[in-house]
């Protein structure tokens, strides 16, 4: 009986987390949502949800350009990924971080994200994404499949940083 208000608790957040990961489909195949005013929309609502409980603070900027910037589906999907990744990785990983800073700029064509975090950087055994070696390697391939780049390391000035460049419509 003890364990019954444990195990409802465990069942409500699996709920809540199958929730959150089929709205993201359902969102992320929707082609009302191609602007990347709407997807920054998305990121930030998702850095609010995981990141503040964690004890992080979350600072955006976003260029102008960027209102105006149309993303194609696959490209949308590939960033998006790529940044739930990041975040992930900065809540397991960033020692001692305090304050994640997310960035989108339109560059030569291309919209650039940046993810960054003041935590102390990890080993590179260590900061591998998902705990079994793949999240760098699954961003890289996200980045490369919709004709992006993607580069994830120490930052300038300290932290960690991410940066994922994919094609604009």
């Amino acid at each position: 009986a003890a364990e019954q208000p444990r195990q409802l608790g465990r069942l409500a957040d699996a709920s809540r987390t199958a929730v959150r990961h089929m709205n993201d489909v359902v969102w992320g195949l929707d082609a009302r949502h191609d602007s990347v005013p709407e997807l920054l929309d998305r990121l930030r609502d998702h850095a609010y949800e995981v990141l503040p409980p964690k004890g992080l603070e979350v600072d955006f900027a976003a260029d102008l350009a960027v209102e105006a910037t149309a993303l194609p589906l696959p490209a949308r999907q590939a960033l998006y990924l790529i940044y739930k990744e990041a975040l992930h990785n900065v809540v397991k990983h960033a020692a001692g971080a305090t304050l994640v800073r997310v960035q989108l700029a339109v560059a030569l064509g291309r919209l650039v994200l940046t993810v960054r975090d003041d935590g102390r950087v990890p080993t590179p055994a260590t900061r591998n994404g998902n705990g079994n070696g793949h999240g760098q390697g699954n961003m890289a391939r996200r980045a490369a499949a919709v004709g992006g780049r993607y580069h994830g390391g120490p930052a300038a000035g300290g932290g960690y940083e991410v940066v994922a460049t994919v094609p604009v419509a």
